[in-house]
């Protein structure tokens, strides 16, 4: 005769352990704060590398006018005058997103961005409050119209053509490999 037999406590000790696991993973603020944490990063190497880490491999160099003008002030490298914009950068985290944006510094004269660039698809940008950021999201971010920044200004490039697109945010590919690389990591520790 062939038959199966349940161990009820074994059953059981399975289970627990299911709903155990059920419920580590269901909590998502701790790998989406990690998730903050290298994007933050990312920018934060990109402003040291001068775009560097974008895809292109580099921002797009400074005019000879523009150079002469942080030569005799003592700066060097680009976009990083007194700082402010790469201080600007902030991490957020919450159950249902991560992301890493900058403030609102203030307008640039005679360089608005493009109706065009305003819904740019690089990326999910949650536009309010005049920030820039970049959000990965459980659902799609619809893009705000919003007025033009110094951030948004060198992430896109000016309407004018004067100040050429130098992005500081991870491409959309970018920041989902570092979202997957960390849920990986997540799962398996979970496991």
């Amino acid at each position: 005769m062939i038959g199966v037999k349940v161990n009820q406590p074994q059953l059981k000790q399975q289970l627990d352990r299911l709903r155990a696991i059920a419920a580590k993973v269901s909590n998502t603020e701790v790998p989406n704060r990690q998730i903050a944490i290298e994007l933050y990063g990312f920018v934060m190497r990109n402003f040291q590398t001068e775009g560097g880490m974008t895809e292109a491999g580099g921002w797009e160099p400074l005019a000879d006018s523009t150079i002469e003008w942080k030569e005799r002030r003592g700066y060097k490298m680009i976009l990083q005058n007194e700082g402010e914009l790469r201080q600007s950068f902030q991490m957020m985290s919450a159950r249902l997103y991560a992301g890493v944006g900058a403030q609102k510094l203030g307008p640039i004269a005679k360089s608005a961005m493009k109706d065009a660039k305003k819904s740019d698809k690089r990326y999910d940008t949650r536009r309010a409050k005049g920030d820039l950021s970049l959000r990965l999201t459980a659902k799609p971010v619809k893009v705000q119209p919003r007025p033009p920044d110094i951030a948004a200004t060198h992430e896109y490039g000016s309407s004018d053509g004067r100040i050429p697109a130098r992005p500081m945010l991870p491409s959309q590919a970018q920041a989902l490999a570092i979202g997957m690389r960390v849920y990986e990591n997540f799962i398996r520790e979970v496991l």
